[in-house]
């Protein structure tokens, strides 16, 4: 939920009690970015699950869409399959983590492009360079080079990719993977010294100098195009 205090918009930012993960982080900004004018417009978010930023879309016709029940979701549909909506419907479709778990992605755009309004938006973000989730349903990984494939052979113009995330977001994330998965099954002297360790490169983050996008390692992709 965002609230206002003295006139600035404060956000909560954790997720099931756990602080936001830097991918999830870049995820708000990207959609925050974008999401500028939500209000009176009719959204369909595809793939809703149960978690959505605060404050995008207060003022708007949402509609959730998934195939299970949460209190997001209004339309329970199988988003592989073709959508429960009449041609032209939507203003925005909001797709926030969802096309790595499609296995037709092919029919995933061509079904949202005809959902979509004249001059109507898809949004959305996917993962690259971050662990499985929600195993068995994680079946793909997108380049920006497919996603500008995918959205303009559905016939979408405007068509824009950005790397979400800096080099040094990387570097936190395989650190951290690294020593989670080693202390996991180290024993003895050898847990001692890489829990030292561990302890030692979180000092290392001070010195880091200012991150910057890589469009090749990155934790992920934002993309947005248009219906004509």
């Amino acid at each position: 939920m965002s609230k206002r205090n003295g006139g600035k918009e404060t956000v909560n930012t954790t997720m099931r009690g756990k602080p936001w993960s830097s991918w999830r982080r870049h995820n708000y900004e990207f959609f925050k970015k974008y999401l500028v004018d939500t209000a009176g417009k009719t959204v369909v978010d595809l793939g809703a699950g149960d978690f959505l930023f605060p404050g995008l879309f207060e003022n708007a016709d949402y509609k959730g869409v998934d195939i299970s029940s949460s209190p997001l979701v209004s339309v329970i549909a199988d988003i592989n399959k073709p959508l429960p909506f009449e041609g032209c419907f939507a203003d925005i479709i909001y797709a926030s983590n969802t096309i790595e778990h499609i296995h037709n992605p092919q029919n995933f755009f061509r079904e949202s492009f005809r959902i979509l309004k004249p001059g109507g938006m898809i949004i959305g973000t996917v993962p690259f360079l971050r662990p499985l989730h929600c195993e068995p349903a994680d079946y793909l990984r997108y380049t920006p080079f497919m996603l500008n494939k995918l959205l303009a052979d559905a016939g979408f113009i405007k068509v824009e990719v950005e790397s979400l995330g800096s080099v040094n977001d990387m570097y936190r994330l395989s650190r951290d993977i690294f020593f989670t998965e080693v202390l996991s099954k180290a024993e003895g002297w050898r847990f001692v010294i890489f829990r030292l360790m561990r302890k030692l490169y979180k000092w290392f983050d001070l010195a880091l100098p200012e991150g910057h996008c890589s469009p090749s390692y990155t934790e992920g992709y934002g993309f947005k195009a248009f219906r004509p």
